[in-house]
């Protein structure tokens, strides 16, 4: 990849300076495939950390607002979410119900990948005793700079992040 430093970059009104830019000349992940639409490039933590950024997934549309200046409206049917910040990676804390024995649930701290393809992926023996549940595959999870990613791929009842039950 080309790496260029100091960029300038303006969306309708936005501007964001000092911005460091990489360029692939191959896409060696082969992103636009395995995602079934073209993509360009990928906005990351650098931009967004500067913004109050709204994603309205249904008309596929980012706003970016500047936060000096925004204001947040009430709204009713809105459910606010605290995300935490940690290195530089964005996330949010749910609690999932691993097995369909019983209705225990474990709280677990979940990466937003705005990007991923993926519902969602939790990690095997980390502090929050996560096992996998016993109906599983081993399978290609995805692909990463080392190389291919392998995991245990299931599914899980349910997860619930606030008050909204995801069955």
């Amino acid at each position: 990849a080309l790496v260029s430093e100091n960029n300038k970059l303006a969306f309708k009104g936005i501007i964001s300076t000092n911005e460091k830019v990489y360029i692939l000349l191959k896409d060696y992940f082969d992103l636009s495939d395995k995602m079934g639409i073209t993509i360009n490039g990928i906005i990351g933590y650098n931009l967004l950390s500067k913004f109050i950024v709204k994603i309205n997934y249904k008309s596929k549309k980012i706003d970016l607002y500047n936060p000096k200046k925004y204001v947040l409206k009430k709204c009713r049917k809105c459910e606010i979410f605290p995300i935490q910040i940690h290195r530089r990676k964005p996330y949010i804390y749910a609690n999932v119900q691993l097995d369909t024995i019983g209705v225990k649930t474990t709280k677990v701290k979940l990466l937003i990948d705005s990007g991923g393809s993926d519902a969602l992926w939790l990690f095997e023996g980390s502090k929050e005793s996560i096992k996998t549940p016993k109906r599983f595959f081993i399978d290609i999870l995805g692909e990463g700079l080392s190389g291919i990613i392998y995991g245990n791929r299931s599914r899980i009842p349910k997860i619930k992040i606030g008050s909204f039950n995801i069955i």
